[in-house]
C-alpha cells in the first residue's frame, strides 16, 4: 500500500537519465549502485536478493556492449505516481535482449519499480499489456 501521493508530471529526458545509469551500473556490475536506483515497492514485491540475482544470472550472457532506448516511451499515472514506461533493446557479447524498464517519480527522484527482459520482442510486449 502506498501512502505518499505526487503530483509531479515525470520527465522523458530525467527517467531516460536514470536509465542510462542504470546501465552503466550494470555493466560495470555495481550492484550496490543499482539497489540505491529500486523503488522502495519494487523492493517489497521481490525482495533485492531477487533482483541482484537476476542480475547477476545476466552476467553469462557475456559483457553489456550498447544499450538503445526504442521510440516506444509511455506516461501515466496510477496509485498516486506518475510512472515512465522505457523500452531498450540491449546487446551483450552472447544474445540480444529486449528489456523493460517502469519508473516512478517520487518527489525529484526516478526510480525503478519493475525491470524485466525477453529474448523476444512480442513476450515483451505481452509483458507490457499485462500491466494495465
Amino acid at each position: 500500500m502506498f501512502f505518499g501521493v505526487t503530483s509531479c508530471s515525470i520527465s522523458q529526458e530525467e527517467a531516460e537519465k536514470q536509465a542510462s545509469a542504470f546501465y552503466e551500473e550494470l555493466k560495470n556490475h555495481n550492484y550496490d549502485a543499482i539497489q540505491s536506483m529500486i523503488d522502495k515497492e519494487g523492493l517489497e514485491a521481490a525482495p533485492w536478493k531477487d533482483w541482484e540475482k537476476i542480475l547477476m544470472q545476466k552476467e553469462s550472457l557475456g559483457g553489456l556492449i550498447s544499450y538503445e532506448r526504442e521510440d516506444s516511451y509511455n506516461v501515466g499515472y496510477q496509485d498516486g505516481l506518475s510512472y515512465a514506461d522505457l523500452r531498450y533493446t540491449v546487446t551483450y557479447e552472447k544474445v540480444v535482449l529486449y528489456e523493460f524498464i517502469r519508473m516512478v517519480k517520487r518527489g525529484d527522484d526516478y526510480r525503478i519499480i519493475t525491470y524485466s527482459y525477453y529474448d523476444d520482442k512480442d513476450k515483451r510486449v505481452e509483458f507490457v499489456k499485462s500491466l494495465k
